[in-house]
């Protein structure tokens, strides 16, 4: 049994498609429920550029990396950040 909270759509089906290695999101419509950590850390996540999802097996780099890019972006609400890296 995976006990690990946050599932990659490759790990519910093996179809490929393009978003087959972004986080799952649950299907939901309560406010409490997507201001949550399972469900907003999974949606920053799968906006983050496909080349720091790649350094997520590194957890060192991808640490780096991850807290220099909003630095270096400047991103002043999460509205931002969704809209920049559609």
């Amino acid at each position: 049994m995976n006990r690990n909270l946050f599932h990659s759509n490759s790990e519910l089906h093996n179809l490929n498609t393009r978003f087959y290695h972004n986080m799952h999101l649950p299907s939901t419509n309560l406010t409490s429920v997507q201001k949550g950590v399972l469900y907003s850390g999974s949606k920053i996540y799968n906006h983050l550029p496909s080349n720091i999802k790649a350094l997520a097996k590194d957890t060192k780099l991808f640490k780096s990396t991850l807290k220099s890019y909003p630095i270096e972006h400047s991103f002043y609400s999460l509205d931002e950040f969704y809209q920049s890296t559609s």
